[in-house]
């Protein structure tokens, strides 16, 4: 399982993904394949508050 996590407006950073295997059989992860997705969104407005501001 990798989590939700939504990154804020203005964030600058180093991105950790945790990955977590919920079941009780050991999970194989292989070079090259797809473990996670990143979506980017472009909003139509600016940003009330960014994550510099928080």
């Amino acid at each position: 399982i990798v989590n939700v996590t939504p990154f804020e407006p203005g964030f600058e950073g180093h991105i950790t993904i945790e990955i977590s295997n919920t079941t009780p059989l050991p999970a194989k992860i292989y070079a090259n394949e797809g473990i996670a997705q990143v979506l980017f969104l472009k909003g139509d407005e600016a940003c009330e508050v960014i994550a510099k501001e928080i």
